[in-house]
């Protein structure tokens, strides 16, 4: 019997259905890879099993009316132990350094975030199975609404972005939960060494290719 995952909450993708922006879906793919496949290869005889999503390890809460209308800089250190649930979330060996600048403005009757996320990732080497540290840049640029009932107006300045908003849970944006969810797009999942390179085994030759044999017969025969 085959398992199919349907994901937490989220629609599946079948023919027609228009495709997820970038970031939203690698992000899903991060975090339940069968949902992309979505029920499209599910049967009768197939049981559907609801994923969980994992606990987000860093909480970094900011409501709305504490942003003004000249905007908001944040500067976000993420501590020890936050560093290493987000390291574990990740699959990463350790995270000597998290950390993000942001800038939030009121966008509509949300806010919108735009900054950067970068980290120092302790990882293993594909090639050389060593361990290695790998440096992660991702830019950040997320609307946050505050919910699918606000006015068309607001509706059609939150889609102007690239991606759909998040909402506005309570009034409140959880830029930790983001800056995480950012952060684990740009971590390279088969990291190499500089200047390491796979190098495939050399076959040694047993002998005469099968080609020189009918060659050297050819020959002979004539």
């Amino acid at each position: 019997m085959l398992v199919c995952y349907a994901g937490f909450g989220v629609p599946t993708l079948s023919q027609g259905d228009s495709v997820w922006p970038s970031w939203r879906a690698r992000r899903l793919a991060f975090f339940d890879p069968g949902a992309i496949l979505g029920d499209a290869i599910c049967s009768r005889n197939e049981v559907s099993v609801p994923m969980t999503k994992p606990a987000q390890p860093w909480h970094v809460p900011v409501r709305l009316e504490d942003v003004t209308e000249t905007g908001l800089h944040l500067d976000l250190v993420a501590d020890a132990q936050v560093r290493a649930d987000v390291a574990a979330l990740a699959g990463v060996q350790n995270m000597p350094r998290l950390e993000a600048a942001i800038d939030l403005v009121r966008y509509g009757s949300g806010l919108r975030a735009i900054g950067r996320v970068s980290a120092t990732v302790g990882q293993t080497c594909v090639v050389t199975l060593e361990p290695m540290e790998n440096l992660v840049d991702e830019p950040i640029d997320v609307i946050f609404a505050p919910s699918p009932t606000e006015d068309l107006a607001d509706q059609n300045l939150a889609f102007e972005a690239d991606d759909p908003p998040e909402i506005l849970s309570d009034g409140t944006a959880d830029l930790g939960v983001v800056v995480t969810e950012f952060l684990m797009l740009g971590i390279d999942r088969y990291p190499r060494k500089p200047g390491v390179r796979f190098a495939p085994p050399v076959e040694e030759s047993s002998g005469a290719s099968p080609f020189a044999v009918l060659a050297k017969l050819k020959d002979a025969s004539n």
